[in-house]
């Protein structure tokens, strides 16, 4: 790692995982949503807490491995 203000950085993910969950609703609760919107109401997106985690690695090692990275 340079200390140079001009240097970039690079960084390449291994993996990444995408987990979707599939689910059919009532259709009652379908019709309600749709008039709902319909009539202009709002739409409320419940989102998840992200934990997210801090590191600082010193200007010496070229390669660096952290594990448990994930909450």
């Amino acid at each position: 790692m340079s200390t140079k203000a001009d240097s970039t950085t690079k960084f390449q993910f291994l993996e990444a995982y995408l987990i979707v969950n599939r689910i059919r609703p009532n259709p009652s609760y379908l019709i309600a949503h749709n008039t709902n919107l319909a009539k202009g109401g709002l739409a409320r997106h419940n989102l998840t807490k992200v934990e997210t985690m801090t590191f600082t690695f010193s200007p010496g090692p070229k390669s660096l491995s952290i594990d448990n990275a994930f909450i």
